[in-house]
């Protein structure tokens, strides 16, 4: 098995606390992306980084982060995202 695929019982597995984090505005937080989701997440270049919640946009929120220089904005699912402490 290489190290980029998750084992059987963690790719059945399904976390409903991952659904609903509790986060507000101003929250850091670090953008990961989920392979075992099936809907198109954000970019994997982005995988990793950190930033902070701009303000909600429906059911996602809006990561504001540095890219190189750039600072650029994403709509995220809050399954893609992971609170910072």
């Amino acid at each position: 098995m290489s190290k980029k695929t998750k084992s059987i019982r963690e790719r059945k597995k399904k976390n409903i606390a991952k659904h609903f984090p509790k986060v507000v505005e101003g929250d850091r937080v670090a953008l990961i992306y989920d392979l075992t989701l099936n809907k198109r997440t954000f970019p994997k270049k982005f995988h990793g980084l950190t930033g902070k919640i701009v303000r909600k946009q429906g059911n996602s929120y809006v990561v504001k982060f540095l890219d190189g220089n750039k600072t650029k904005t994403l709509a995220v699912r809050p399954v893609n995202i992971k609170k910072l402490n």
